[in-house]
């Protein structure tokens, strides 16, 4: 078992200097997720065969076009037919955007195409996922057969191998942490070296965003008959780490703030980044005055009474477990004078138990608590 482990690390670690020595996977590295986009658009553009690359059944091409109506690409044939390709090397697909891009595009959506690393699902059978390494493997067997140039052949080829390499290299990675948050002391060097570190951390975000999918159902059951309040599991990339954020959100027409009659919306929740486990709480409501540093405090001391956030005077520790915090809470708000404004606050802890399970029951037995809050603030 260790022989394979070995033998494992080092392909993975040959992947790697090849990558690095590769000119293609070094333009690539501007964005990843655009470059690829230009150079599907390119190759469709040069040869229309390569849309057989992601469409098998596709004919006569018209054109490709990229970011029509936010799609990454749209492949239009002779008679009308909408073929879509969403690259998400980075993260998952948003079901609410791809019906989006169907209704848009009405009966001329034909098909749709889920291009990434990790294997994504729609609950749609009009999408279907293809892996970089498919993508790579189809787009070099193409360049065998129908590129006469050595240069472009070369080319091509090439940039099929890199996209394989990469698809091997975070593979493996994100396999190796499909139960548990990474930390970046996780990361090896090797990885960072490449700049590969915040895929792998926003593929990681986004896996265990999806391990929360079965308690999202459960929180949803606890605010049945709330009308005005949803349920929202999410996950973003932001500051180097990977945010997953879990959250009620009351937002009516009906509430207002006591001071101007501005809408107001209420957020009660959990969001982990860089190693924090926070529990926040904040309302948007129209700035009266910037300059008043009152409106945070205000926020917290209401979420406090409601006993979701705890008496902390800088001990250091927070339910037993060590903090960094240094005031009683954080903050992050706007301050504009506008209806858009928010006025955020958070309490944290320091993770020390990174796995997928232990995690999903903290944030269980948290949301339980706070969803007894939403229901009664207003």
């Amino acid at each position: 078992m260790e022989k394979i482990e070995d033998n494992q690390k080092q392909e993975i670690n040959c992947k790697i200097e090849n990558l690095k020595k590769s000119p293609v996977f070094a333009m690539s590295l501007g964005s990843h997720e655009l470059f690829h986009s230009n150079f599907w658009q390119w190759l469709i553009n040069h040869n229309t065969e390569y849309s057989k690359v992601f469409f098998s059944e596709i004919s006569d091409v018209s054109s490709v076009i990229r970011e029509q109506k936010n799609r990454d690409l749209t492949i239009w044939t002779k008679d009308k037919k909408a073929y879509v390709i969403e690259n998400k090397l980075k993260s998952m697909p948003c079901e609410a955007q791809l019906e989006i891009y169907q209704a848009d595009l009405g009966q001329q959506f034909t098909k749709g195409c889920l291009a990434g690393i990790t294997d994504l699902h729609s609950k749609s059978s009009d999408w279907k996922y293809l892996s970089y390494k498919d993508i790579g493997n189809r787009i070099i067997e193409k360049a065998g057969t129908y590129e006469k140039n050595e240069f472009e052949k070369n080319l091509i080829i090439e940039y099929g191998n890199t996209i394989i390499a990469l698809y091997d290299i975070l593979t493996n990675f994100t396999q190796k942490f499909s139960n548990k948050l990474i930390a970046n002391s996780d990361i090896p060097e090797k990885i960072k070296e490449i700049r590969l570190d915040d895929i792998v951390k926003k593929l990681n975000g986004d896996m265990f965003a999806q391990y929360l999918q079965p308690i999202k159902e459960k929180l949803e059951t606890l605010i049945k008959g709330e009308s005005a309040t949803k349920v929202v599991v999410q996950s973003w990339y932001s500051n180097k780490s990977s945010v997953i954020d879990v959250r009620f959100i009351k937002n009516d027409k009906d509430l207002k703030d006591k001071n101007d009659k501005a809408p107001n919306r209420i957020v009660i929740g959990i969001e982990i980044q860089g190693g924090q486990y926070r529990i926040l709480a904040e309302r948007k409501t129209k700035t009266i005055n910037k300059k008043d540093k009152s409106y945070c405090e205000k926020v917290f001391e209401e979420f406090k009474k409601a006993e979701w956030f705890y008496n902390y005077k800088g001990e250091k520790v927070i339910l037993g477990k060590p903090t960094s915090l240094s005031n009683e809470f954080n903050r992050y708000e706007q301050k504009s004078g506008n209806e858009s404004d928010y006025h955020c606050v958070y309490q944290y802890w320091n993770i020390e138990e990174w796995s997928f399970e232990y995690l999903a029951s903290q944030i269980l037995q948290d949301m339980e608590k706070a969803a007894k809050i939403i229901t009664k603030i207003s």
